[in-house]
């Protein structure tokens, strides 16, 4: 007998999602060091049954005072799933769901802190963060600056 966690995905194909990120200062005015931010660059692939599920990204502040609305994140489709790109600023989080037709979802929440992208929250996925650096952070031998 095979068992599952609990909420594991029990159809045959399973959702996944990849995440390569790249983190970069960002000046906001001023010298201060309050004034600065970081941007995050961030390419996801999703892996999702496309003809049975509905897929939404989205990215909302977190324990911030920017109170901005969610923003809906577009996508491009294609026959295993989706890509995107997505901008984070600090204390942003990227939440990746995908809903069945039946009502069940997967999914997963990033949070970006600290010149970082943490996996804050999965459910019925296999998630994979990935850290790219900079090419201005390496020469062409692959030796940092």
């Amino acid at each position: 007998m095979v068992r599952r966690p609990l909420g594991a995905a029990r159809s045959a194909r399973s959702e996944h999602i990849h995440v390569d990120s790249n983190t970069s200062p960002l000046p906001r005015g001023g010298a201060s060091r309050e004034a600065a931010t970081t941007l995050y660059e961030i390419a996801c692939s999703i892996a999702y049954p496309t003809e049975s599920a509905h897929l939404s990204i989205r990215v909302s502040g977190q324990h911030t005072y920017r109170n901005a609305p969610t923003r809906e994140i577009p996508f491009t489709r294609h026959e295993a799933g989706a890509t995107t790109y997505v901008e984070l600023l600090e204390r942003e989080q990227l939440e990746v769901r995908i809903v069945e037709h039946g009502g069940a979802y997967a999914k997963a929440v990033y949070y970006a802190y600290g010149q970082a992208l943490t996996e804050q929250h999965v459910r019925r996925i296999t998630s994979t963060l990935q850290r790219i650096d900079a090419p201005s952070d390496t020469d062409r031998n692959g030796n940092a600056d």
